[in-house]
């Protein structure tokens, strides 16, 4: 298909397709930057790969339509080869760009969990899992903690250590108390936000609940969150396939 590129595309608008696809490309690393913040954010793989194929989809129909809308002469098979390869290739230099970046410590990020409970454990092994999030948990914290050790990573009791880590440079802060502590996540989220602590992530404790295909949203005005709980098994079309 390199070879044979004029078979498909006309020379006259050739430089025109180049251009338009260059504009493209960097709208779209423009969306991954600043509305989904793949660059900033530290996201699931998996969820950050879903975000990947859908925008790169998006940009396929919007290039569709304005092929359409141009008139410019159109091959289906080009068109195809170069979203299918985006689709590709984007995902696996990512992924590669990530694990060499965490090889080279540049996107690893020092990481303290406050807390010791199961939350605080379950929190670790799901960020062991999640390597290329590049959260390198360094510790635990818990002044009221009564393992000195918790999966080899030493366990914190004194605050001044945690104030003293982050003025010798950036630290994430995970907080995974247990839903009996919530007293003790509301005192950190503040202490934390006195001592200008920019990476702040709160774990709340929702074992047993279905979290698999679940929806969140909120209501600001009374800081509440909600998450619908989808009953694959009430819809027809699950119970029949089930069968």
């Amino acid at each position: 298909i390199f070879d044979q590129v004029q078979r498909f595309i006309p020379q006259d608008q050739l430089d025109t397709r180049v251009i338009t696809h260059f504009i493209l490309s960097v709208v779209c690393v423009g969306w991954f930057w600043i509305r989904l913040r793949h660059y900033t954010y530290r996201k699931p793989f998996w969820y950050e790969l879903k975000e990947i194929f859908r925008t790169i989809v998006i940009f396929a129909i919007f290039d569709l339509a304005l092929i359409a809308f141009t008139k410019w002469q159109f091959s289906r098979y080009v068109w195809v080869f170069c979203w299918t390869f985006a689709l590709i290739l984007v995902p696996f230099f990512r992924a590669l760009t990530k694990h060499l970046l965490n090889k080279l410590g540049i996107w690893k990020k020092k990481t303290i969990i406050l807390g010791s409970g199961q939350n605080a454990r379950g929190a670790y092994s799901a960020l062991q899992s999640e390597e290329m999030m590049g959260f390198d948990v360094i510790a635990f914290f818990d002044t009221d903690a009564s393992d000195a050790e918790i999966n080899m990573l030493p366990v914190i009791k004194d605050t001044e250590i945690i104030w003293d880590l982050n003025r010798t440079g950036d630290v994430h802060y995970i907080l995974a108390y247990e839903y009996t502590e919530l007293e003790k996540t509301h005192f950190w989220l503040r202490e934390l936000s006195k001592h200008h602590c920019r990476s702040v992530t709160v774990v709340p404790s929702f074992r047993g609940l279905p979290l698999y295909n679940t929806d969140m949203s909120f209501i600001f005005s009374h800081e509440v969150m909600l998450l619908r709980i989808q009953n694959n098994l009430a819809k027809r079309s699950s119970r029949f396939l089930k069968r």
